[in-house]
């Protein structure tokens, strides 16, 4: 709603309640333009006309008096006088006063932007003065408020693509200003000017230039989520604590954060980018819909349901097929029993192809798909708490309500607990014949799949002697159970013991969740007794170049894999299929890190849809745990056709963190993974012996961005 609406609006009712006759009130309105559509079709809708009372004159010309004063500039013109005896005659803020009423308001926005850039100069040679510097400071922040209201009135405003970049431009260079150090930021702003102002000309808008932008764009939106979670997260309990304290309704209080940020040029810049949303999802040829998993079915049905966190239910065994709407997803949870399809509303944010629950979504046939478009969410949104019908038709979803007589009702047994059964696992025997193995001595039952398919493909993949492979040993299946034996660790591994009983009869997830923590800290507490087997396994790790002084990195590293068979995806997926946490057997793959500049995952057939002609890669910049972790953003993906010998680039990258290395990692290999009916992929840890190292990206120094020479070797040989 924009400030002249809003503030036409708190005038009417003033008039209404001045004279009792509700045509006063209809006709203020309609001078100013203000239909009963235009108040239905606001965010919170006005749908109702007031009913009297006279003793709320005075607090409506009370309210009415601060909202002009905030709304209509007033405050601006004051503080900006309040100053002068120290700005003197200056140009360019003399200008914005001048011209308050500027129906141009893009020019006004530029000349508020340079204005508050010049007024930086004058604050910094008044740090000394405080006097001064609060009255600089004052009309500082009402500049600051003064542009929020100057976008306000542009968001209902129809421009073209070119002036919404312009606008957005000159909005970003006054958040600079009243966040000069936010680091995250001024990466955004500089990919912006660098990479979507480039793009910003109609001339530009080739498929390969928007989803340049897009991956901008993506960023930035994210970087705006984060922000007013963040303030949401602050904000609430001090709300809640004073609402109480002062008599304020529970639903008042809850809204303060909200209003804030709503309030804040943060949330004006959020309304700005959803007007650039569909020119560039049209013209990068994007969908509404992105499909991470398709499932088994085409059609899959379920009763619809709504939650804020996948995080909060994946514990959760739902008594039917249901459909789960879900704004959070963070990349790291597990699927709930029962769910039939997951949608992500929320798109600023989205897990990769590759993250945890996108592969279990896979390994489960779940449909998994995230919704780009905000009417098609809302609709969605109309159909919860019904049974429905999602449709998947190539790169589009249809949901529907279902009208099936068919469906089954909430007490009938479900398909999903009938094809539950116990998967076997790798079977290991009870001890180890040797406490750490060469390349050469992996076998089945010793260690897992990883170790052993890196035997497997080591040297032997036909015409590519150039390919390298990392140095290799691992440690054992059954090793992490002989140190539990020892006197040393005898305590800790019967209270590890005892907590896994509790955890059997457990029922409430953060009793659960709380076992599981405990029993990865006690794990952590194992100590290393060297004796004449352990010390062989200390000497292999000399030999593998571990320095001495390095040793206890390399065991605290080794302990965390061990300790990861507690992890609580793990817990939750392995439940699902039978595996109890005192089946599952860790062996650790002990390799060399490549310190490498881009690092990929492929798919060797295309898992958005199932085409066995394409293979899909995920590419990003240094080390691939930014791909198969919980890091925001996305990578650059593409499909190439084996067929044809061409690719499809889907995503230009927009990660906020790489990952730089080098050393060793210690990789968790357990009995678990690559079973017939469960792949386990994800579920342990894998551990560098030194924290990687988290560099912020800027992509427009990035030759994936500005090379497309390279970038096209590069998809080439990952696609060879």
């Amino acid at each position: 709603r924009s400030v002249s609406a809003f503030l036409l609006n708190r005038s009417s009712d003033l008039r209404f309640l001045y004279s009792g006759n509700i045509e006063d009130y209809r006709n203020t309105l309609k001078r100013g333009g203000v239909t009963k559509e235009r108040m239905a079709s606001y965010e919170r809708k006005i749908v109702a006309e007031p009913w009297h009372n006279r003793d709320y004159i005075g607090d409506f010309e009370r309210y009415l008096k601060i909202l002009k004063s905030v709304h209509a500039s007033t405050d601006l013109v004051q503080t900006y006088e309040q100053c002068k005896y120290m700005i003197g005659n200056n140009g360019k803020l003399d200008e914005i006063i001048r011209c308050k009423d500027d129906q141009n308001v893009i020019n006004q926005i530029r000349r508020v932007a340079e204005g508050r850039e010049c007024l930086q100069g004058i604050i910094r040679n008044n740090m000394g003065d405080c006097g001064k510097l609060r009255d600089v400071l004052f009309f500082e922040l009402s500049l600051e408020v003064y542009m929020r209201q100057l976008v306000e009135k542009v968001i209902h405003i129809k421009l073209n693509y070119q002036q919404y970049i312009d606008e957005i431009s000159l909005v970003l260079r006054n958040i600079k200003i009243s966040y000069p150090n936010y680091s995250e930021f001024n990466i955004c702003l500089d990919d912006w000017f660098n990479i979507v102002e480039k793009y910003k000309n109609e001339n530009n808008f080739s498929k390969e230039a928007m989803l340049k932008v897009k991956s901008v764009v993506s960023r930035l939106s994210r970087l705006l989520s984060n922000v007013i979670d963040y303030y949401n997260q602050n904000f609430e309990g001090r709300a809640k604590y004073f609402g109480k304290e002062c008599g304020v309704d529970n639903y008042a209080s809850s809204m303060l954060a909200e209003e804030l940020m709503r309030g804040s040029i943060f949330f004006a810049l959020s309304m700005l980018l959803k007007k650039i949303e569909p020119t560039i999802r049209q013209n990068a040829q994007l969908g509404d819909w992105l499909i991470i998993s398709r499932g088994k079915e085409s059609l899959v049905k379920g009763k619809m349901i709504h939650v804020p966190n996948l995080h909060d239910v994946q514990f959760t065994k739902y008594p039917e097929k249901t459909v789960i709407l879900s704004e959070n997803v963070s990349g790291n949870e597990e699927v709930p029993i029962n769910c039939s399809c997951l949608i992500i509303i929320k798109s600023e944010n989205y897990p990769d192809i590759l993250a945890h629950v996108s592969v279990r979504a896979r390994n489960l046939n779940v449909p998994f798909a995230v919704c780009f478009n905000e009417d098609k969410a809302n609709n969605i949104m109309k159909l919860l708490n019904k049974k429905v019908e999602v449709n998947l038709e190539n790169q589009e979803i249809l949901i529907k309500e279902s009208t099936s007589s068919n469906d089954k009702n909430n007490n009938e047994k479900d398909e999903e607990e009938e094809e539950i059964k116990k998967v076997q696992v790798l079977k290991t025997g009870d001890k180890y014949k040797k406490i750490f193995l060469e390349l050469s001595e992996f076998e089945k039952n010793i260690v897992g799949a990883k170790s052993n398919n890196t035997k497997k493909i080591f040297g032997k993949v036909p015409g590519c002697d150039w390919l390298k492979y990392p140095e290799s040993f691992a440690i054992p299946f059954n090793v992490h159970e002989y140190f539990m034996s020892l006197n040393e660790n005898k305590s800790i591994a019967e209270e590890i013991n005892e907590y896994i009983q509790k955890i059997k009869v457990a029922i409430k997830k953060d009793i659960i969740s709380d076992l599981l923590t405990k029993c990865k800290e006690l794990t952590m507490k194992l100590k290393f007794v060297e004796n004449s087997e352990t010390k062989q396994l200390k000497e292999r790790l000399f030999q593998f170049g571990i320095k001495p002084n390095e040793f206890d990195l390399a065991f605290k590293a080794i302990k965390s894999v061990w300790a990861s068979k507690f992890n609580e995806r793990a817990y939750i997926a392995t439940s699902k299929v039978g595996i109890t946490i005192n089946d599952i057997r860790m062996a650790v793959l002990c390799q060399k890190i490549i310190p490498a500049e881009y690092a990929y995952v492929i798919h060797t057939k295309n898992p958005s849809n199932n085409n066995p002609d394409e293979v899909f890669a995920e590419v990003c910049i240094g080390m691939g745990e930014a791909l198969v972790g919980a890091y925001e953003g996305q990578s650059l993906s593409f499909a190439y056709n084996k067929k044809t010998n061409s690719y499809d680039i889907k995503s230009f990258p927009n990660k906020s963190i790489a990952l730089k290395n080098s050393g060793f990692i210690f990789r968790s290999d357990s009995n678990t993974e690559d079973l017939e009916g469960f792949s386990g992929a994800g579920l342990f840890d894998s551990v560098p012996m030194v924290e990687d190292h988290e560099i912020e990206v800027c992509y427009k120094n990035d030759k994936i961005f500005y090379d497309g020479g390279f970038r096209d070797h590069l998809i080439r040989r990952i696609s060879e």
